[in-house]
């Protein structure tokens, strides 16, 4: 039996369902192509926004490699505070006094240049007073308290797009001063402000960037960014200077090396990229691996090995063209770690022996303050053949304060000869060859020196 009213019931319903699914056919259709399409767009982003995840992700692990040291410290037992310096021709533009000592900025125009000048007082004793080679576009001065201790720090911008930083230390234990040398500490923001320091056993520490290899091998800045990695500096009120003590904190850096490893192994998979620019996460590598204490044998391996796996699928690398290798560039990345800038070498003195091998020739500026009596003395040691300034200090110009501390020497490092002593005279002792001068009631004794390798 057929029921013609039924059928044409069920006609339109079915129709409409014919059309409904047709349609959610054609939408599902068009949702995949769009996916596929998204997908293909994103496997072949460009090389900038593959790297960006990559480097975001490098600045987080360092971030939180300094976050995870200072939770674990005193941060709250010192007074940190920050004004800024509001530059005018011939002015006074700091002037504050810390318990019997004050301390004055003032600027003096000259010949078109503006000259920042520190004075600095113990009770009526002037016991600092000269130009320093601050350059000074903008700039503040930060101060810390603690322990009877107090900090004052100078910091100075000289103008431009990233660079550069300076930072001029002063030291006041308790009625002691001492006026640390200039730090040249490279681009904006590699030592964070006083607040973000912390005090580790009695010792006042900062977590700042080193980026000694910021442009290495004319990368651009950007994209060498990640090649920035973390040191603890710590700022010494014996010695009146600021020094690195990254060595402290080993196995928080072996964490960091791993983490970082492991974020070039994902960069690997990266199917794009930039001529070059994986170079950056190999160095991180490298250097924070340093710092961890691994083997140089293992770290050379890993960095060789992916080195000719970047460079084997970068078409248009620059050091393909150039045809450097591995072994090059190790040469240069060790020469880098082993130059001075902010504090000591970031490796240990004696991974860079190989590296001072080939310095033939040197200078060396040797500065005592305050007179007959003072031991604080200052250091300065350039390659004469090249614009690096040579660290530790120490090592490349030892010194010697008699008794009263009214006679001063200098002389060369082990395997080099004294060639010149100005401000003061050459004496002969054995084996040895010295600069020396008598110590007077001046503010600066100075007397300079310069060094040459012995024959062999």
């Amino acid at each position: 039996m057929r029921y013609p009213n039924l059928e044409k019931v069920l006609r339109k319903p079915l129709i409409a369902l014919i059309i409904v699914l047709a349609i959610l056919s054609v939408f599902v259709f068009i949702l995949i192509e769009k996916n596929d399409s998204e997908k293909n767009q994103s496997e072949a982003l460009p090389a900038s926004q593959n790297l960006k995840s990559i480097s975001e992700r490098h600045f987080e692990l360092t971030d939180n490699f300094f976050k995870n040291i200072r939770n674990r410290y005193d941060t709250k037992s010192f007074i940190a505070s920050s004004s800024d310096i509001k530059l005018k021709d011939n002015a006074v533009l700091f002037d504050a006094a810390f318990g019997n000592n004050k301390i004055q900025l003032l600027s003096e125009k000259q010949n078109g240049d503006l000259n920042i000048r520190l004075i600095v007082k113990t009770g009526d004793k002037i016991i600092f007073d000269e130009a320093t080679d601050l350059i000074m576009a903008s700039g503040r001065v930060e101060t810390l308290e603690f322990e009877n201790k107090t900090l004052v720090l100078i910091r100075s911008f000289t103008g431009g797009a990233h660079c550069c930083d300076q930072a001029l230390p002063i030291f006041i234990d308790n009625s002691e001063v001492k006026v640390g040398k200039i730090y040249e500490l490279g681009n904006s923001g590699t030592m964070p402000s006083l607040n973000q320091a912390f005090i580790d056993g009695g010792k006042l520490r900062l977590a700042g960037y080193d980026d000694r290899f910021a442009y290495f091998n004319n990368i651009s800045y950007a994209e060498s960014g990640i090649m920035n990695y973390t040191v603890i500096l710590e700022f010494d009120f014996y010695e009146g200077k600021i020094i690195d003590a990254s060595s402290n904190y080993t196995e928080d850096y072996k964490t960091l090396y791993s983490d970082s490893k492991k974020l070039t192994e994902e960069f690997k998979q990266t199917s794009q990229f930039k001529p070059d620019e994986w170079l950056a996460p190999l160095i991180f590598n490298y250097t924070v691996g340093s710092m961890a204490g691994e083997k140089e044998e293992g770290l050379n391996t890993d960095f060789k090995a992916g080195f000719d796996y970047f460079i084997a699928k970068d078409n248009n690398s620059e050091l393909k063209k150039q045809n450097k290798t591995a072994d090059t560039i190790l040469e240069k990345i060790n020469s880098k770690l082993c130059e001075n800038h902010i504090g000591n070498s970031a490796l240990p003195f004696e991974r860079c022996k190989s590296y001072s091998s080939r310095i033939n020739k040197y200078g060396a500026k040797i500065l005592l303050i305050g007179g007959t009596g003072s031991r604080q003395i200052q250091k300065e040691v350039w390659n004469l053949e090249d614009q690096e300034y040579l660290t530790p200090e120490d090592e490349w110009v030892p010194t010697l304060l008699n008794s009263p501390a009214d006679l001063l020497r200098a002389t060369c490092r082990e395997g080099y000869n004294l060639t010149a002593c100005e401000g003061g005279k050459i004496e002969e002792n054995g084996d040895i060859d010295f600069c020396f001068r008598a110590v007077n009631k001046e503010v600066q004794n100075v007397i300079t020196i310069e060094c040459e390798r012995q024959r062999q």
